[in-house]
Parts: structure tokens; sequence; C-alpha cells
């Protein structure tokens, strides 16, 4: 029988604080999301497979789970806007097609509509999930941005955004191997059932001042 090693963690630490806690703050996320979905604020995805034995990279710190990256974010993909409906006369909502429309850090905005589709929202990481740029990250720096369907949004209220972006960075060679089709991509699944060491939240800020102060 396939071991679900989430609930073996979560039986061996006590329920408590999700700053000192991450099966507490997992628990949290999960009621967070729940609660969206009955709202009608989050679509709802397929349910998640339990984590097997051979997937556990390493032992976690005391205080951390493994978990499946989509039970701690919301993914967002994009579609497809026509030639006829786009503009770069400033007109409508900025639209970005894919990677060659990233910046170092953020979007290059090149174009416009007046006939969004998808929108990501302000901090939003966005991620080219088709073509050779696949695994490639930008932060939304705009309040809304239309996204075609070479993107995918990654949306987390619940997880520090510089940690899960610096996470999503080592994910790339991994994604482009996994990468096929008649125009090579990967599909929500490849993300969401990626395996995540879901830290505390006092951790999490704790590591992300670490790795800009390693940054510099």
């Amino acid at each position: 029988m396939t071991e679900d090693w989430r609930e073996k963690n979560r039986k061996s630490i006590t329920k408590g604080d999700p700053n000192t806690d991450a099966v507490a703050l997992l628990e949290k996320i999960k009621s967070e999301k729940e609660k969206m979905i009955a709202e009608g604020k989050l679509r709802k995805d397929k349910p998640l497979p339990a984590i097997k034995k051979e997937e556990i990279p390493f032992v976690l710190p005391e205080g951390w789970v493994w978990c499946r990256l989509g039970e701690v974010v919301e993914l967002v993909s994009g579609q497809h806007i026509e030639a006829i409906d786009c503009n770069q006369s400033h007109d409508g909502f900025p639209y970005i097609t894919g990677p060659a429309d990233f910046g170092e850090l953020n979007p290059i905005i090149r174009k416009w509509t007046n006939n969004p589709k998808v929108f990501a929202i302000k901090n939003d990481l966005l991620i080219t999930v088709k073509g050779s740029g696949v695994g490639k990250l930008n932060i939304c720096n705009i309040n809304k941005i239309v996204i075609s369907r070479q993107l995918m949004a990654i949306r987390s209220s619940f997880i520090n955004n510089n940690l899960l972006y610096n996470y999503l960075k080592t994910l790339k060679k991994k994604l482009q191997l996994a990468k096929d089709g008649l125009i090579p991509g990967i599909t929500r699944e490849h993300l969401l059932y990626q395996i995540y060491s879901l830290p505390p939240l006092a951790e999490q800020h704790a590591i992300v001042e670490k790795i800009e102060s390693l940054m510099k």
C-alpha cells in the first residue's frame, strides 16, 4: 500500500502555530483554499496524488512538512488572444505572450488588448509553459496583466513569494526535460504535482533573508 508521507508527518508533529509548525500551516492553507473554492474565487483542480516514499529526496528539519505544490498555490492558465484584438497604442489591458516579453525580473509590455481572457495580478509568478523557454520566470509587477497560453501564473497568499520564486528557479532543468508535444510544453500537472518542502512561516522569512544576503 502506498504510504502518504504527509500523513505520517501530520501524526508525528503536534499541530500548533503556523509560525513554528508547517503541518498547522498546511491545514490552514487547505481550509482557506476550500473556503475560496466554495465562494467561487478559486478553481478546483483534480485531487493530488499521495506522496510516495521514493519521491522523498531527504529528511526535513523538525517542524517542516512535504506537500504537493498544488496544495499551497493557485495555478492560472493563460489563453490565446487573436492578433486583431491586440494593439500597441496602450489601449486596454497590458498583454504578454511569452518569454520574449520577459525582462530580467519583470515583464516588458509591448502589447495591449480590450478583449482580455485571463489575468495575472501583481506579485503572481509568471512561468513559461510552452516552447524553448519552458521554466523561465518573471514576477508580475502590474495590478492586472493579460497572459497568453504560453504562460501560467502561480499565485499564493499563503507562503512567502520570494521563497516560492527561488524554489521554482530550481525546477527549470527538470521542466525542460519534461516538455513534450508538437509545440513542446508542460501541463498543469507538471507543476501541481511537484513536491515542496514547506517550512513554517517564521522560517520562510528567515530563509529569504539569508538568500538575499548571500546574493549580495
